[in-house]
């Protein structure tokens, strides 16, 4: 069992990284065909896809919150982005700035 473990403790570490494009394991799951239970080879030994190795990413957290539409397009505006992503990142990027940076 260690080796299944192994596998699904890197798969999850890797789906909780927020670059969406390097995610060799992930790709190999949603590229895996399904197979009639019996229809599948079992083998002594579990051996998971090989991934690249992985980039040391500084860990990160999620914010997220909701606000009235309206106030949320005019910050839009005012901060000249087009995505409710950027609008959450400018307006933290600004708090941290005023507030945690001496």
């Amino acid at each position: 069992m260690r080796p299944v473990i192994d596998f699904l403790n890197r798969l999850d570490a890797e789906k909780d990284r927020e670059i969406t494009d390097d995610k060799p394991l992930e790709s190999a799951v949603k590229a895996a065909k399904p197979a009639e239970l019996e229809n599948i080879a079992t083998r002594p030994l579990f051996l998971a896809p090989k991934a690249a190795v992985l980039k040391v990413v500084p860990q990160t957290a999620r914010i997220q919150y909701t606000k009235p539409l309206e106030k949320v397009r005019l910050a839009q505006k005012v901060l000249k982005v087009r995505t409710l992503r950027d609008v959450g990142e400018k307006t933290f990027d600004y708090f941290y700035k005023s507030e945690c940076v001496s």
